[in-house]
């Protein structure tokens, strides 16, 4: 994620203006918004993986694990909306599911990403 991420920051700026679009008006009230909740809440589902968590911290105890699920679902959304806003700022209402198939298909360092 942080290939993409990189990729993203470092080869918008250098997209043509063609492939731009517009960030005018509200980035929350959009027609999509209950769509992309519904999406997020999902994203963040990992209930499957706590038993396994749990069994691997050294000393396990609610409060590690706590400490440890908490943290990790933080990074997770952290680099999550770092890559949302970069993309969007970078392409705005053009923004596609996939950011990088807003890239054009020659670029070395988007496809390098895509891998």
């Amino acid at each position: 994620m942080l290939v993409i991420l990189i990729t993203v920051i470092t080869q918008g700026p250098r997209i043509p203006s063609e492939l731009r679009g517009s960030v005018k008006g509200s980035l929350l009230i959009q027609p999509g918004l209950f769509q992309a909740i519904g999406v997020i809440s999902f994203a963040f589902v990992c209930h499957h993986n706590s038993l396994l968590i749990y069994g691997s911290l050294k000393k396990p105890t609610m409060d590690r694990f706590a400490r440890v699920t908490h943290f990790s679902t933080s990074v997770s959304m952290i680099a999550c909306l770092a890559m949302a806003v970069a993309g969007f700022l970078t392409f705005g209402d053009k923004t596609k599911g996939n950011v990088l198939n807003n890239f054009p298909s020659d670029n070395i360092m988007v496809n390098i990403a895509r891998l």
